[in-house]
């Protein structure tokens, strides 16, 4: 059965969220829609240009939450 798709927004993972976002807007001229959380580090990036919404987001597991939720670190900032 065809899919008939209107709208498409693959979440790349990414080592560098911040790094990923960068690139996009400034050599491609991506528009930055959202980031989480608001300042760096990042732990996922939505940017558009026209149709296309791709997103980065780190990789499962590199995210760290204080208790209250919060996120206190992610992706590069996070040692390996």
């Amino acid at each position: 059965m065809p899919h008939h798709l209107k709208e498409l927004s693959p979440n790349l993972i990414v080592s560098d969220v911040d790094r990923s976002r960068a690139f996009y807007r400034d050599v491609l001229g991506f528009s930055v829609a959202q980031t989480v959380p608001d300042a760096a580090p990042y732990v996922f990036a939505i940017v558009t240009s026209g149709d296309a919404q791709p997103g980065s987001s780190c990789p499962a597991g590199r995210v760290r939450l204080c208790p209250d939720e919060r996120i206190i670190a992610a992706c590069a900032s996070w040692p390996r």
